[in-house]
């Protein structure tokens, strides 16, 4: 739970330049305008063990007594003792703990000037200081939306102080018994009566949304670094495996290199600047080393294609030679084809000569021979185109 409260702990400036006819109790107006108690702590009756809360705001009225914001918090037992405390009783109307007391230190310069400093604000029954107390205690009643208007208004002005006078001088707090303190309703004269409690209460809850959206940010805050590491670990650790990877891809090839090449194309030295290079530049590197790689596989590829190839013409030469060997024959030297010039064939212009019978009868016969008598070649003739016969032997 959290308990806010608004109560004063200095008195105006004729009051508290006498008070006590003390002056190291009493504030002169330098004193009091100078004075800084925000984030000092609240204890109880000035225990220093009995830390209950802390002050959030102080704002300086026209006539010189100094205003403050409290904040209760905490969950243990104290701390819930004095939100409970400043709470009135329903039965009696009164707080157990309805003033303030200021603790301060007063130093005395050698220069005759003193300085006061504050140290801390109690919670207390009877402050020394009459005037002081505890005038507004934060309840669940939210304010109007016209009343936080008004209150807006007042902030957005840059007045820091509490706003408390109105068209008629300001009334002063009247003094009661312990038992039956009333505070005196003041109004203001801005956008319409707003009373002395209404304004503590708007402050108080602006005060509320002020924090609340500060824990947000800070929360938000908190994952956005949260966040911000996780990145940058991720990069470490990528960075880290780049390193080792590049290191390993530097040391494979340099010492395949090494192999490869001779001293002066690759030195020690040369592979000391590349392995220290795989260190500060991995991923640089990383893509050469994988660019080279290509290149060396596929030159060496082509050194086995190479190979292969000059490996078939040697055995085809081997071949030929021991073929013309065995066969004791030198190789045929290429036969040169002359270009051949065409013939053209012209008809001829004789007449074929045409031939008689008998004369075509005497050619015929002069094919035989002329052995015979006129006898036997007229036989011949005769039998020429005559299908000869022969004699059929029977089957039985």
């Amino acid at each position: 739970m959290v308990r806010y409260f608004i109560g004063s702990i200095l008195s105006p400036y004729e009051k508290e330049s006498v008070a006590e006819n003390d002056p190291t109790f009493g504030f002169t107006k330098a004193q009091a305008d100078s004075l800084d108690v925000v984030g000092k702590p609240i204890r109880m009756e000035h225990n220093k063990d009995m830390v209950v809360g802390k002050i959030v705001k102080q704002f300086a009225s026209d006539d010189g007594s100094l205003w403050v914001m409290g904040k209760l918090d905490g969950s243990g037992y104290q701390e819930r003792f004095a939100q409970y405390a400043v709470d009135k009783n329903p039965d009696t109307g009164g707080a157990y703990y309805q003033g303030l007391s200021l603790q301060h230190v007063h130093r005395q310069l050698a220069s005759g000037k003193s300085e006061k400093t504050a140290v801390e604000v109690s919670l207390v029954c009877e402050p020394r200081r009459s005037d002081c107390r505890i005038a507004y205690v934060d309840s669940d009643n939210i304010p109007d939306s016209d009343q936080i208007k008004n209150m807006e208004y007042i902030l957005k002005g840059g007045i820091n102080k509490m706003e408390t006078a109105t068209a008629n001088p300001p009334t002063e707090v009247k003094e009661v018994a312990q038992e039956n303190v009333e505070s005196v309703e003041q109004k203001t004269d801005i956008a319409g009566n707003m009373t002395k409690e209404q304004m503590m209460k708007i402050i108080i809850e602006q005060q509320k949304s002020l924090e609340v959206s500060k824990t947000t940010q800070n929360s938000e805050l908190e994952e956005l670094r949260q966040l911000k590491q996780e990145i940058e670990r991720q990069k470490a650790e990528e960075l880290k495996k780049e390193q080792e990877k590049s290191h390993a891809m530097a040391q494979s090839l340099v010492n395949d290199w090494s192999q490869q090449l001779d001293k002066d194309s690759m030195s020690d030295a040369q592979k000391t600047q590349i392995l220290e290079t795989a260190q500060k530049h991995p991923h640089e590197l990383i893509e050469l080393l994988r660019v080279a790689h290509c290149a060396s596989k596929k030159a060496k590829e082509a050194e086995a294609r190479f190979n292969e190839y000059k490996s078939l013409v040697e055995k085809t030469q081997l071949s030929q030679q021991f073929d013309q060997v065995m066969s004791k024959k030198k190789a045929p030297a290429p036969v040169v084809q002359q270009p051949q010039v065409p013939v053209v064939h012209a008809a001829s212009n004789k007449k074929r000569k045409t031939m008689s019978n008998p004369e075509l009868f005497l050619r015929a016969m002069s094919s035989f021979a002329p052995s015979g008598s006129a006898r036997d070649h007229m036989e011949q003739v005769s039998k020429i185109g005559v299908r000869k016969k022969y004699t059929r032997e029977s089957y039985y």
